[in-house]
């Protein structure tokens, strides 16, 4: 990963630094008349030093040395997570404070890819991928192979650690992708603010027992399809003749824009790489994707914990039955 860090350092890489915030940036400069930039003389010290280990090597999405490096693309803070359906947390004084509040730190990562070792990852054609990145972003620049990378304008990761990261004996994790629907505004048809929030419960007990809990978010609305696509679906699903269907739930998303997930898991295990973790004890995900591309790059997963049905809205067993009728992990089906 020096390799990276030279590059990004010496300007060898293309794409639209500060992420999907970028056209932003460049409005507000026009209207201000100044430059976007950080001022070191306020960058104060993280609160969280994370050691090199021998697989930063294998990191192909994102600048592992991203905190100090002379372009930064990670951040962390120290934080109170404080949100209504955690307050019934066991309140210890220590990682759930007496109000409720639960204490933790927070890492935001913004995406550098390595072109050239995500291609290889992927068993991808290099220049064929450059060609894709080109359609969307157009950009010459991307057509170039001695350019190995980018800075994409997408949303990036934020992970909440609850414990300490360098004295845990055991970890409880989950990946979870974006839902703004569910994970904001608390949709009746998902499931996944229920199951983000169960997750979190789960990752403070382990870190309650001197444990680790990870709790990873990804920037990925809609599988990565968006959030046009994501509502365009749902209305199809609504409107379909004898309503939404568990059987039909992932062929609507296919019909209509030609795949069922867009997201890829297999560049996901990068930030435990970062991390360190060798094993996780609990995984909070019923995703055969997910759980795949963690083994497959060597990270044992322990025991695996789907969403317990009971505090789910009722309407969204609909996909959770689909999922698990499509093979997803299931209690039932262990």
């Amino acid at each position: 990963m020096d390799r990276i860090e030279n590059l990004i350092n010496l300007n060898k890489y293309t794409g639209n630094y500060g992420g999907n915030n970028s056209a932003y940036y460049a409005l507000t400069e026009s209207i201000h008349k100044t430059n976007i930039k950080r001022n070191k003389k306020y960058i104060h010290r993280n609160p969280i030093q994370i050691k090199k280990n021998k697989n930063w090597e294998r990191i192909i999405t994102f600048n592992p040395n991203g905190m100090i490096s002379k372009i930064p693309t990670i951040s962390a803070v120290k934080t109170k997570m404080t949100i209504p359906e955690l307050l019934k947390c066991k309140r210890d004084g220590n990682i759930v404070n007496n109000d409720g509040s639960i204490n933790c730190i927070k890492i935001a990562i913004e995406q550098v890819w390595d072109i050239p070792n995500i291609s290889i990852r992927l068993n991808i054609d290099e220049s064929y991928f450059r060609k894709k990145l080109f359609k969307y972003y157009n950009n010459p620049d991307l057509l170039d192979a001695k350019k190995p990378l980018y800075f994409p304008p997408i949303g990036g990761s934020t992970i909440y650690l609850f414990g300490d990261l360098n004295n845990y004996t055991k970890v409880a994790s989950r990946v979870h992708d974006e839902c703004n629907g569910s994970d904001v505004f608390g949709s009746h048809i998902c499931s996944c603010r229920p199951y983000l929030m169960f997750s979190i419960q789960e990752a403070v007990k382990y870190a309650q027992n001197g444990d680790l809990g990870i709790i990873v978010y990804n920037r990925k609305e809609g599988r990565s399809l968006g959030e046009v696509i994501k509502f365009s679906v749902y209305n199809g699903r609504k409107n379909q003749k004898g309503g939404d269907d568990e059987d039909k739930y992932f062929s609507n998303t296919e019909n209509y824009c030609g795949v069922r997930d867009a997201r890829v898991q297999k560049l996901m295990p990068d930030i435990f790489l970062w991390l360190g973790i060798e094993t996780i004890d609990l995984w909070l995900s019923m995703s055969n994707e997910k759980s795949d591309a963690l083994k497959d790059i060597g990270i044992k997963i322990i025991k695996q914990e789907q969403v317990p049905l009971e505090i789910l809205p009722k309407d969204s067993l609909i996909e959770i039955n689909a999922k698990i009728k499509d093979g997803y992990y299931s209690n039932q089906n262990t």
